[in-house]
C-alpha cells in the first residue's frame, strides 16, 4: 500500500510527477469536497479507467460522516498515533469516483444526484459501500433503484448470478419469478457448475428443492418470497460476516 501522506501534501494538488511502473500514486485534492474547516481526510484510490492516476484526498468535516454511518462514527473514536497528521487520513478501498458519489448523497450542501442518472456499473459499487458503512437509508434506496432495473431486464442466468453475488435478495426473487416464463426454459440444469460452487451445496439444495416441489419456478409472488427467505438464511449461515 502507498504510503500516508503527510499534511503538508493537503495543499499540493499541482500537476503530477511522471511515474515509474513501482512508484507509489501521487495525490491530489478533489475539487468538489475540499471543506476548508475540515478536520478529517478520505483518501480513495483512482477509478480504474481514470486518466488522472492518483489517489484522490477528500478534505471533510467529520460530523458529516458521524452523522451518517455509525461505522464512521466508530472509527473516528479510535486515538490517533502520537505523530499523527492533525488530519486524521482514512485510506479507503473504494475507488475516488464511488467515494465521491456517496458523499454527494450524504453531505447536505449538495444536490442529491437522480438514482435514474446512474448506470448500473455506478449504482453497484455505491451500494456496496452504503451497506459496508452501515448507511441504511442509501443502502436501501439503491438496492430499490437495482431492483428497479433488474425487474425489467430479461431474465437470464446471468442476471440471476448478479443478484446472488452481491445479495439482492429482493431483486433475485423477481429474477426467480421471471425464470418461469423464460424461452427456452431455464431449470437449476441450466446453471453452470461455477455458479454451483459459489453457491456451496446447501444453497443449491434449496434451489433444486424449490424447483422439484414446484414443478418448475415459483409462479406466484407469494412462493418467489419463500425462497427468497430460504436463501437469505442459508446465506447468512454460509457468509455471517457479509450479511447483517
Amino acid at each position: 500500500m502507498p504510503p500516508r501522506p503527510s499534511s503538508s501534501s493537503l495543499g499540493n494538488s499541482g500537476p503530477a510527477k511522471k511515474l515509474k511502473a513501482d512508484d507509489p500514486l501521487p495525490d491530489r485534492e478533489d475539487k468538489t469536497f475540499n471543506h476548508e474547516k475540515a478536520d478529517i481526510v478520505l483518501r480513495a484510490p483512482p477509478h480504474p479507467c481514470a486518466s488522472n492516476r492518483a489517489h484522490v484526498l477528500f478534505p471533510l468535516r467529520s460530523l458529516v460522516l458521524r452523522g451518517a454511518s455509525s461505522v464512521f462514527d466508530d472509527l473516528l473514536d479510535i486515538p490517533q498515533p502520537k505523530g499523527s497528521p492533525p488530519k486524521p487520513i482514512i485510506n479507503l478501498t473504494e475507488d475516488a469516483d464511488t467515494v465521491r458519489r456517496f458523499l454527494t448523497f450524504l453531505n447536505p450542501s449538495t444536490s442529491r444526484p437522480n438514482f435514474l442518472s446512474l448506470d448500473g456499473d455506478q449504482v453497484i459499487p455505491l451500494f456496496l459501500m452504503a451497506v459496508k458503512y452501515q448507511v441504511d437509508w442509501l443502502s436501501n434506496e439503491t438496492e430499490t433503484h437495482l431492483i428497479n432495473v433488474v425487474s425489467f431486464s430479461v431474465p437470464t442466468i446471468k442476471v440471476w448470478e448478479f443478484c446472488f453475488d452481491h445479495q439482492l435478495w429482493m431483486a433475485l426473487s423477481f429474477v426467480t419469478h421471471g425464470l418461469a416464463s423464460s424461452h427456452p426454459p431455464i431449470t437449476p440444469a441450466s446453471f453452470p457448475s461455477s455458479l454451483r460452487r459459489k453457491m456451496g451445496d446447501l444453497l443449491w439444495d434449496r434451489i433444486v428443492d424449490s424447483y422439484i416441489l414446484n414443478k418448475g419456478w415459483p409462479s406466484s409472488s407469494l412462493e418467489c418470497q419463500m425462497l427468497l427467505s430460504s436463501l437469505g438464511d442459508c446465506s447468512r449461515a454460509r457468509f455471517p460476516t457479509v450479511i447483517a
